[in-house]
This record gives C-alpha cells, sequence and structure tokens, in this order.
C-alpha cells in the first residue's frame, strides 16, 4: 500500500511502542487511496503489518495454523504491548530502519565528504609538484597563481557543499569536522615526498670542472628511478 517515505521517522526503531504510534499513519494511508469508511479492526490489521514488520516478524506468526505461529502475540498487539526483543527495555533502539529520504541524505553526506577528500589530498598533489629536487622549505610558496588554485578549489567545494540551490547535484552541507577526514593522507603525500627528495640529494653527487666551471650532477639509485 501507499506509504510516505518523506518524513524522517526515528522512532520505527524502537523497541516497544505503543499502536497509537501508527494509527494517524494507517489512517493517512486509507484516505490516500479514497477509503474513509474504514474500521476500527481495519486499522488494527494495519497496525499490526507495521509492529510485525517493524520487529521482524512475518505475518504468519499470527496464524494459528502456521509453524511460525506465536501465541499470544495477537493479544500483545491489540493490547499495544509488543515488544521486539523482551531481553531489554521498551526504549532501546533495535533496527536499523530509516526513511527513503534519511537514505538518500546519507548517501549524498558520504558523497559530498568524499569530493571534499578529494580536494584536500589534491592540495598535496600540486605542493609536491611544485619543485623537483628542492625542498618545499626551500622553495617556498610565492607562485601567486598556484596559491590562487589552492585557494579557489576549497571555495568551489564549500560553495558546492553549502550552497541549498546546488545540492540537488547530490551534495549536503557537511560538519567541519569532515573536511579533515583525508588530512592524514594529504600530510603522509607531503611528508613521503620531501624524505624522496631528501634522500635523492643526498645519493647524487655534484662536481664542478675545474676548467669550465659546470656544473654536472651525477644521478644516484634514487633520482635515476624517481626523479621526473
Amino acid at each position: 500500500g501507499y506509504l510516505d517515505q518523506t518524513p524522517v521517522m526515528p522512532w520505527i526503531t524502537q523497541n516497544s511502542l505503543g499502536n497509537e504510534v501508527f494509527e494517524d499513519l494507517v489512517k493517512s494511508n486509507f484516505e490516500a487511496f479514497g477509503k474513509s469508511d474504514y474500521t476500527n479492526a481495519e486499522v488494527l490489521e494495519g497496525v499490526a503489518a507495521f509492529q510485525l514488520a517493524r520487529c521482524g516478524i512475518p505475518s504468519a506468526a499470527l496464524n494459528d495454523q502456521s509453524k511460525f505461529f506465536i501465541p499470544g502475540l495477537w493479544a500483545q498487539i491489540q493490547a499495544g504491548s509488543l515488544t521486539c526483543d523482551s531481553g531489554v527495555s521498551g526504549d532501546t533502539l533495535m533496527l536499523n530502519v530509516v526513511s527513503r529520504e534519511s537514505q538518500r541524505n546519507a548517501l549524498s553526506n558520504a558523497q559530498c565528504g568524499s569530493f571534499i577528500g578529494i580536494i584536500i589530498v589534491q592540495w598535496a598533489d600540486l605542493i609536491i609538484c611544485k619543485t623537483r629536487w628542492l625542498s618545499l622549505r626551500s622553495q617556498g610558496m610565492r607562485n601567486p597563481i598556484m596559491n590562487f588554485a589552492l585557494i579557489f578549489e576549497v571555495l568551489l567545494g564549500a560553495t558546492l557543499c553549502y550552497v541549498l540551490a546546488i545540492n540537488s547535484i547530490g551534495t549536503r552541507p557537511l560538519r567541519f569536522t569532515h573536511w579533515f577526514c583525508a588530512m592524514p593522507f594529504s600530510a603522509a603525500i607531503i611528508v613521503y615526498d620531501e624524505i624522496r627528495k631528501y634522500c635523492m640529494r643526498q645519493t647524487s653527487s655534484i662536481t664542478t670542472d675545474k676548467i669550465s666551471g659546470r656544473t654536472v650532477r651525477n644521478p644516484g639509485w634514487l633520482e635515476r628511478f624517481t626523479y621526473y
């Protein structure tokens, strides 16, 4: 039957819920199909379907001819005292049941977080490509065009995340802490490349021709195989 999946319904995962939680939902479903002359018994049947689905109990559990029959189950539903797991308190959240809207928001948040992670790691990629031989400490960050590019891509990512009109492409406003998930990887890339360049400088010898004054570098193993 018709079930509006738009509202977020966190209460659907609670271990014990009264029938009144589902009654309005069942009635609205009847009315959505133009059935206004429903009876209390029909409403109770709809509530029972929700209660059983919430607890993961097959509907055959109400049939006394079925091997899945659970004695006293219908009485619990009628009394509004059905508990999915009798071993825990009734207000414990038991099941991972969310609406379609919640699932779509979770996916969009994950996609947006992945996109921001790429931006953060691309910072490191651009910085390590700035120089092939010198340390970043020696080279510095004095390239205004590159600095503008770094800032621009962050602003672009923030725009795609936090401008609600653009969220239709599959992004969502991220928590500030989620911007830092890729930071360890970005730092690891920079540290690795700085160590590689340092070892390359230490293993490649440089000689100066006494007559011409020309500087000649004799590449070591690391330079021969990692210098690009």
